[in-house]
């Protein structure tokens, strides 16, 4: 039989939730046009709006019947309230380059006009002008952004969600979507073929708080604030914790310009120690590195060896990420994340991606990494430049999906091969006790941020050409040493050239191509469940 598919990370209720049009979470739909919005014979804020929008999904990705027809039966929703410090009125217009702040005062004009931001956000998420409206109210009249709020929200609109059925009268037996809790009730849930099994996540821990304006927008750690607002917003954090881990239905898994290259608070520290990893106050909640900066990857590293010390151990997650090829974090810092400096590189080097060293400590952990499939993301300027060339050609399509594989096979690939190294390490220094070297596939996962306001592969855009994607992988590791793919070869980081035949065969360890995109799109996440997101795993039961 057919593997199904997982994916670590996408966002099915982004768009429904914030959309009364849109009537539930399995429908897709399209955002408004540009030309819905800026009218006119001549418009040049028009022109310029939809070159930026061109290359985004402005359309449903992980709507439910995208993933039932896609294969996709392990959906992973992640609630994000949206962020607004990308609408607030003092933009950092002066970082960007002059090109940019010209395209930018273009776009929303000297000063900023919150018409244009209402039609901006509707235009990128999908939500209704009201959703749009609350957040510039928010913004630009009260003293308050309430995020936990806007969790709520989301979070009551997932649990309206479970249970409910497909309308799409195209199917003859309709699927059914399940919410679970934990791996045993996953087993019992997902056993119908038309089942889709849901695990609510939730991006970002700006999530579980109400915040001041003045705060928010302010300072850049919770220790600047004044000591009774301090102290409020961190008892909100704790209460919020508490509630979130009593709520129905959730396990969870946390991720996330202010303070953004810092490390963990203190405060920081003591509520991943004392609150969300503790099982004092409820099930562990699981902690996911993302979108945490090089000085915070540092210190949740050591925060999960002081845990595994102290025979507590907890794994690591990165949901939705690419690698950079760069050895470690402290050679990640040393390079501005500008775009002239990979101009002349296959992948993108920017920091936000993951090291060899994040690399080898999620596998130290046990952990899993869900890669991406994100054009923003993903390349250095040499695949922009080699994709926009092969974009312009005639009959491209199938040159376009080959390149957008060989990019997801080269990212799997330097995974595989950083902890297959990794391996052969630990077993010289401990020979009597081996590990197994097919364990360096054993981390790797999907994660495709769908519907998170990307900018996504061409021809696997959306859940539903999830499984034309793993077939295509599979058929490029099956012809990689053919004459007919010669410039679609998997190449090995940071050298960029292509693997050798002999290197591929070491890498993959006997796996046919099959059973490693088997693994990548499903194996390997429902073994990390079958051990992580167990009632005794999460609760601290006695076996």
């Amino acid at each position: 039989m057919e593997k199904p598919i997982s994916d670590l990370h996408c966002h099915p209720s982004l768009k429904p939730n914030g959309n009364s049009d849109i009537k539930d979470i399995w429908i897709s739909t399209k955002n408004k046009k540009v030309q819905d919005f800026f009218k006119g014979l001549i418009s040049p804020r028009r022109g310029m709006i939809k070159s930026i929008l061109k290359p985004m999904a402005t359309y449903s990705q992980s709507n439910l019947d995208n993933c039932y027809l896609g294969s996709n039966r392990l959906v992973f929703c992640s609630i994000y309230p949206f962020e607004r410090s990308f609408i607030t009125p003092d933009r950092p217009f002066s970082d960007s380059s002059g090109m940019q702040r010209f395209i930018l005062k273009m776009i929303f004009g000297k000063k900023v006009k919150e018409h244009v931001d209402r039609k901006l956000i509707q235009l990128l998420t999908g939500i209704s002008k009201k959703s749009a409206q609350a957040y510039l109210d928010e913004v630009h009249r009260s003293g308050i952004i309430d995020y936990y709020k806007d969790y709520k929200k989301e979070y009551k609109f997932l649990i309206q969600s479970n249970g409910t059925s497909s309308t799409n009268e195209e199917f003859s037996v309709k699927p059914r979507f399940n919410l679970v809790s934990n791996y045993e009730e996953y087993q019992e849930k997902s056993i119908s073929p038309q089942a889709i099994c849901g695990i609510l996540s939730v991006e970002g821990m700006h999530a579980i708080a109400r915040y001041r304006k003045e705060d928010l927008f302010g300072k850049n750690t919770i220790s600047e604030l004044d000591p009774p607002n301090k102290n409020a917003l961190e008892s909100q954090f704790k209460q919020h914790i508490l509630e979130i881990k009593s709520s129905p239905g959730f396990a969870d898994v946390f991720d996330q310009k202010k303070g953004m290259n810092l490390g963990i608070s203190p405060f920081g520290k003591e509520l991943i120690k004392e609150h969300l990893l503790s099982r004092d106050n409820g099930p562990r909640i699981l902690i996911d590195t993302k979108h945490m900066s090089l000085k915070a990857r540092d210190d949740i590293f050591e925060i999960a060896k002081y845990f595994k010390a102290n025979s507590d151990p907890f794994p690591l997650i990165c949901s939705h990420t690419a690698v950079n090829g760069l050895d470690s974090r402290e050679t990640a810092a040393n390079q501005p994340d500008i775009n002239r400096y990979e101009k002349d590189s296959y992948v993108s080097k920017f920091d936000i991606n993951l090291t060899d060293q994040d690399i080898e400590e999620i596998w130290e952990t046990d952990g899993l990494i869900g890669i991406c499939m994100h054009d923003g993301r993903m390349p250095g300027g040499k695949f922009k430049k080699y994709f926009k060339k092969i974009s312009g050609m005639f009959r491209s399509k199938e040159a376009k999906k080959r390149v957008h594989a060989q990019m997801f096979l080269t990212n799997i690939f330097h995974v595989a091969k950083v902890n297959l190294g990794y391996i052969r390490k630990r077993n010289m220094q401990n020979p009597g006790q081996p590990i197994d070297e097919k364990q360096a596939w054993k981390t790797i996962s999907l994660g495709t941020d769908n519907d998170g306001i990307v900018d996504p592969f061409d021809h696997f855009n959306t859940a539903e050409r999830l499984r034309d994607f793993r077939i295509k992988l599979a058929e490029l590791m099956k012809w990689n040493n053919a004459d007919h793919m010669k410039k679609y070869k998997i190449l090995s980081l940071p050298s960029e050239i292509p693997f050798t035949d002999d290197a591929i065969l070491d890498i993959m360890q006997g796996f046919s191509p099959k059973e490693i995109t088997d693994m990548v799109f499903y194996e390997n996440t429902r073994t990390f469940l079958s051990k992580y997101f167990t009632e005794v795993y999460l609760k601290g039961l006695a076996v």
